[in-house]
């Protein structure tokens, strides 16, 4: 039995916006055989993964759990408001993809970064009180290295990508260099932030001093003409 080319909502997708399989695998970070697979919708073949589905999201613009449900009779919509998703919304999302200016990008990255570092501490806190310190850092490092080879390393922010070295029982330990670059990172994001928390607190108290002075010669107009 020939199963139908839209028995998935990301066939679906692929096909309104009119990519071929291809082009679209290529956009969205997969093989063209992962993405065949889980466009037959059928149950032995490869299922639509989470981490895939963010992917999907990410570069065309589509509502996440729109894919997941894989409702086909569910119209398409957009994230992250539920709306109607319109091909001018994925090349809006292209765009921002070329010129590299997503909000995520301007603002939130180092925000992130602050708060993984925050949760970070208190498991290795955790761990050092069950004597699993070392088993810990391991696996958090195993997965940072699984995530540089999905994503990369900006080599601009910090040179290495070796966390650890290994003594002669393996057991890891720290490379001071990698310590002393994480540290100046995270002192320069902290300036960053403070001088840009002071620049939008200063452009407010400008924008109120302004709205007083525009009401008060307002209220001498409004005097003059009585």
């Amino acid at each position: 039995m020939r199963h139908s080319s839209e028995a998935h909502n990301v066939a679906r997708l692929r096909v309104f916006i009119g990519e071929k399989q291809g082009p679209f695998a290529e956009m969205i970070g997969c093989t063209i055989h992962t993405l065949q697979s889980i466009e037959t919708g059928r149950p032995d073949r490869l299922k639509l993964s989470e981490g895939l589905a963010r992917r999907i999201s990410a570069a065309t613009g589509v509502h996440l759990r729109w894919l997941l449900e894989n409702d086909l009779k569910a119209d398409i919509v957009r994230s992250p408001d539920g709306r109607p998703f319109t091909k001018s919304e994925f090349e809006r999302v292209q765009a921002q993809k070329k010129i590299g200016s997503t909000e995520f990008v301007q603002y939130m990255v180092g925000d992130y970064a602050a708060s993984f570092y925050g949760q970070i501490r208190a498991i290795l806190s955790s761990a050092v009180k069950q004597n699993l310190a070392e088993v810990a850092a391991w696996r958090i490092a195993k997965f940072l290295d699984d995530c540089r080879r999905e994503f990369g390393h900006d080599r601009t922010l910090i040179g290495s990508e070796e966390q650890f070295g290994l003594r002669a029982d393996d057991s890891p330990y720290l490379k001071f260099r990698q310590v002393i670059a994480g540290i100046n990172l995270f002192r320069k994001y902290d300036r960053d932030r403070e001088q840009s928390i002071a620049h939008d607190l200063a452009q407010l108290k400008k924008a109120r001093q302004k709205r007083r002075r525009s009401s008060a010669t307002a209220r001498r107009k409004r005097k003059r003409r009585r």
